[in-house]
């Protein structure tokens, strides 16, 4: 299994040359997070729509990000749908990109006002084929492959209570291109 797990998580992480360029900065493996931001907010406006939730998004940096943009997209899409199947009723996400303190990394959070994660379960979901997804909905995969690419580029990321204490809010913190 866990060779099995090792696997999928490396397939994950590669980038596949017949993909475009989204958010490329002047070098290979930089993001522009406005352009990023931007792409995830379109891939995800159709399943948004069905679930009538919708995105708001904000970006206060213009720094480059260390992180593959192809990467950086796997795991927004992948915090913005999660987000989206919580809802039952419509809901609002919001993705912001802003400096971290120090200058030296951006903090990228994605939040909701849904119904959130337990805190008892908050340790786990970064585990693979950990889910809270009802069976036959979920893999439990999709966050383990955040964390990894995340930690691939040498950033993290953290769980925590999302806007006013309803839902949850997930910061994934990328080191800037010196």
């Amino acid at each position: 299994m866990k060779k099995i797990i090792g696997s999928l998580l490396e397939y994950a992480r590669a980038p596949r040359p017949s993909e475009p360029a989204i958010g490329t900065g002047a070098a290979a493996g930089t993001a522009k997070p406005a352009q990023v931001l931007g792409h995830v907010a379109a891939l995800v406006a159709p399943q948004l729509k069905k679930v009538r939730a919708t995105l708001a998004t904000e970006v206060t940096t213009e720094r480059l990000l260390a992180i593959e943009p192809s990467a950086l997209q796997q795991i927004l899409v992948n915090l913005v749908q999660n987000a989206a199947q919580a809802f039952t009723t419509g809901g609002a996400i919001t993705m912001t990109a802003k400096p971290a303190p120090g200058g030296i990394a951006t903090v990228i959070a994605v939040a909701d006002d849904g119904p959130g994660i337990p805190v008892e379960a908050r340790t786990k979901v970064f585990d693979p084929f950990y889910t809270t997804k009802a069976p036959g909905t979920g893999t439990g995969l999709g966050l383990a492959v955040c964390k990894h690419l995340v930690a691939t580029a040498g950033g993290s990321i953290e769980i925590g209570d999302g806007p006013n204490g309803r839902g949850v809010e997930f910061r994934v913190v990328i080191p800037n291109v010196p």
